[in-house]
């Protein structure tokens, strides 16, 4: 509470120190006035945050005045100041104005000459372009409501609560609390592009700024992006690249996360200034990535105001990276205990009792619809052909019927059946799949026996059941839009083939056949714009089924999915 008083008692102290101020000069009249009274109050060569510094934020505080005229007005003097710092200071408060034209100003800043101006920028755009709020070296969540919260409104209204406090006054009671969410939609479009540039910063430290933004994003192309920066030249980069990768559950993050433990185990916490900021960000990364604890990560030592507890929570970090870097360790000497889900735990297990099966002399039922190659021509086979011959077997919807668990039937074709182990390990396996897809849904005809028409919705419905099966799962990641603008093509190819039918009803389609191709989409589209996945997913279901003719509706329900799904990817 004493911290707190402090607080807002220095607070206190600037509005009351601007009051004064203003009292001496007249009041600006315009944006352009308070640029001007900035520009003129004293900057010292090592000003950090002293009284001279809360001075002249004071003054740009009201900017906020004229939010009409403070974007032109900085757009037309910030390119003209030769002093870093007042352009540093004039970009920071771009953040009150949430706006197009703001950001675009933002975007100029990033080609700014000076470091210290670009990280400004770059934390800007952040804010303007997140769609989560994370806090703090284990990027806790911070849940917002979906309405936009101009920050000029709330500085506004923190400054008015501290002028009725000094006056004595009580503050009027809050309205009821919107709903918070984990995510919501960025405060201006179309900034990931300008972010993913600036991850390419000179500066290394701009770098790590850039990959926060894009962590924030949350979007499909950042993450390509926050993946190609493990092989960033400095370390730190890579390191905090790695820490992102994990809230996507991406693998990949793996490898630099061991080598920064043992880095950290390495290092003396007094040879690293931010050693334990660094050392609580991979722990908790680990554990996000892993599911694995090896006890609670108390706060960082340097925060705490009692010595005694800073003791104890120095100790913590060095037993906790300690214990890691053990079974690290222990993973390079016994190479069969990887880092594992629950889910992969289980599948392997599975695949023992099926290889024990198999080892008794059982043949699967459907051995006989093995595509016809040696397992030397499967190897040599190009991805997308492979992925279109398995596919159009038919052997996964079969072995589907048997088994509930999706992945279950998955483990029994790489177990049983040639080629799915070799498709799997295929770093374009994604690619395989979108041509799965587009073939099967191409040769659906009126024209051709049911039985082949069976064959290809079969193959539509069973490869977009494996997205989360996890060695697909793995790669698919970041190839999100393709696989969904797969989908809305091969819907359009299914309206047209039932449309196609005269007014008879194909016996080998049903409705089922298009709702699962757009519950699968919708899968995707979660990793992809989880916002507007949940607008689309509300769009479907909307639709109105009739109470008989299933199959002469599908093609209404198409039109309506597939415009759904188009604004999601548009």
């Amino acid at each position: 509470m004493k911290t707190i008083h402090i607080a807002i008692t220095a607070i206190a102290s600037v509005l009351l120190f601007s009051l004064t101020l203003n009292a001496k000069e007249p009041a600006p009249s315009n944006a352009t006035e308070v640029i001007e009274h900035y520009l003129k109050m004293p900057f010292p060569q090592k000003d950090q945050h002293d009284l001279n510094h809360q001075n002249r934020h004071a003054i740009l505080r009201q900017l906020i005045n004229y939010p009409d005229q403070a974007i032109p007005a900085l757009t037309k003097i910030l390119p003209t100041l030769k002093d870093a710092r007042q352009r540093k200071e004039l970009t920071e408060f771009l953040r009150y104005f949430p706006t197009q034209p703001s950001a675009d100003l933002a975007c100029k800043m990033l080609k700014d000459t000076d470091d210290i101006v670009r990280s400004q920028a770059i934390g800007v755009l952040r804010l303007m372009a997140r769609r989560t709020d994370r806090i703090g070296p284990q990027r806790t969540i911070r849940p917002r409501p979906l309405v936009k919260i101009n920050p000029a409104e709330k500085e506004k209204n923190i400054r008015q609560q501290l002028a009725n406090k000094a006056k004595g006054k009580s503050t009027p009671p809050k309205k009821d609390s919107p709903k918070l969410y984990d995510e919501f939609p960025p405060q201006v479009d179309g900034l990931v592009p300008h972010l993913i540039e600036a991850a390419n910063d000179t500066s290394f430290q701009n770098r790590i700024f850039a990959l926060y933004a894009l962590a924030d994003t949350r979007d499909p192309p950042a993450v390509v992006t926050i993946r190609k920066c493990l092989k960033d030249p400095h370390e730190k980069v890579r390191i905090n690249a790695a820490c992102f990768l994990t809230e996507y559950n991406d693998n990949a993050s793996l490898p630099e996360l061991k080598r920064a433990v043992i880095w950290l185990n390495k290092t003396k916490p007094t040879d690293q200034f931010d050693y334990y900021w660094t050392a609580e960000k991979v722990l908790a990364s680990l554990e996000r990535i892993t599911k694995k604890s090896f006890g609670e990560i108390p706060m960082n030592p340097g925060l705490h105001s009692h010595s005694g507890q800073a003791d104890k929570s120095a100790v913590q970090y060095q037993y906790l990276i300690k214990r890691w870097a053990n079974y690290f360790q222990d993973q390079e000497t016994q190479p069969s205990k990887s880092v594992k889900t629950d889910e992969e735990v289980r599948l392997e297990k599975l695949e023992i009792r099926l290889r024990e099966q198999l080892a008794t002399g059982w043949t699967p039922p459907w051995k006989s619809l093995n595509i016809p190659f040696t397992y030397e021509q499967i190897n040599k086979m190009p991805t997308k052909e492979l992925g279109v011959r398995l596919w159009a077997t038919g052997l996964y919807a079969r072995e589907s019927l048997i088994f509930d668990h999706p992945n279950t039937a998955m483990k029994r074709l790489e177990v049983f059946h040639k080629g799915y182990t070799e498709l799997f390990n295929r770093p374009d396996l994604w690619e395989a799949i979108v041509a799965g897809i587009t073939v099967s849904s191409t040769q659906l005809s009126p024209s051709k026996p049911d039985k082949e028409n069976l064959n290809r919705i079969m193959a539509l419905t069973s490869i977009s059941d494996t997205y989360e099966y996890p060695p697909v799962k793995r790669n698919i990641a970041g190839h999100e839009k393709e696989l969904i603008n797969a989908h809305i093509r091969a819907l359009s190819k299914i309206k047209t083939f039932v449309e196609e039918m005269s007014g008879s009803t194909p016996s080998c389609i049903s409705p089922r056949v298009a709702i699962r191709l757009c519950e699968s989409a919708l899968v995707l589209a979660k990793n992809y714009a989880p916002i507007k996945a949940d607008s689309a997913g509300k769009k479907m279901s909307q639709f109105k089924w009739p109470k008989e003719n299933f199959s002469k509706a599908i093609p209404g329900y198409i039109d309506q999915s597939v415009s759904a799904l188009n604004r999601l990817v548009g």
